[in-house]
């Protein structure tokens, strides 16, 4: 029982987080969140991977970037 409880909490958590990066990266909050809750740090890789792809979108694939 104790185990079920920390499982949703620790989702719980994780859903708010990726709803917080989706809205700061401009990406479907509400879908990234629902992925959080059912998934939960499994989706790390791949929330990644999207917010690259779509920062390269954004920018385009061809031009330069210099983080300071």
């Amino acid at each position: 029982m104790f185990a079920l409880i920390a499982f949703l909490v620790v989702n719980g958590i994780t859903a708010l987080a990726y709803y917080t990066l989706a809205l700061l990266s401009a990406m479907h909050s509400k879908r990234w969140a629902i992925v959080g809750l059912v998934f939960g740090m499994l989706a790390l890789p791949l929330f990644v991977i999207h917010r690259h792809m779509q920062w390269r979108r954004t920018v385009g694939f061809n031009n330069d970037y210099l983080a300071a």
